[in-house]
């Protein structure tokens, strides 16, 4: 792996920390529709996916989603955590969503708490080992 790609892998994994941070802050927030919490959920899960695909030196191209970020994981070796159908409802919160006047909750905001949390822990512990040279 090239220090290039350790660096992408680590500054994709703090912006999803960041993104993860801002949809806790917003989740409960007055005011705040859940599809913008929503919205900073799914981010942060496509940048943790990314980053590991990154340390894997893998392209995933222009996509927001989720879904096939994993599967393209899934086919790379990578075992991911369980997390039954919870990216395919997160999937909606990246674009179509964010644009509708409806604040459907497709997921709790507990679930999606939990399953960023799940992702983004097995993504940094992906990313070191990796970064170390640790087989799967």
């Amino acid at each position: 792996m090239t220090e290039a790609a350790i660096d992408e892998s680590r500054r994709l994994l703090r912006i999803a920390l960041a993104d993860f941070a801002a949809c806790k802050a917003l989740i409960h927030a007055p005011g705040v529709r859940f599809a913008n919490a929503a919205f900073h959920g799914q981010q942060a899960l496509e940048k943790a996916l990314k980053a590991v695909l990154t340390a894997r030196g893998l392209d995933f191209g222009r996509t927001h989603n989720l879904v096939s970020l994993a599967g393209q994981l899934k086919q790379s070796g990578e075992s991911l955590p369980e997390t039954g159908d919870a990216l395919s409802l997160i999937n909606p919160y990246a674009v179509s969503l964010r644009y509708d006047d409806l604040d459907d909750e497709l997921l709790s905001p507990a679930l999606l708490c939990d399953v960023v949390a799940l992702l983004i822990e097995w993504a940094a512990n992906r990313v070191e080992a990796l970064c170390r040279g640790v087989a799967l």
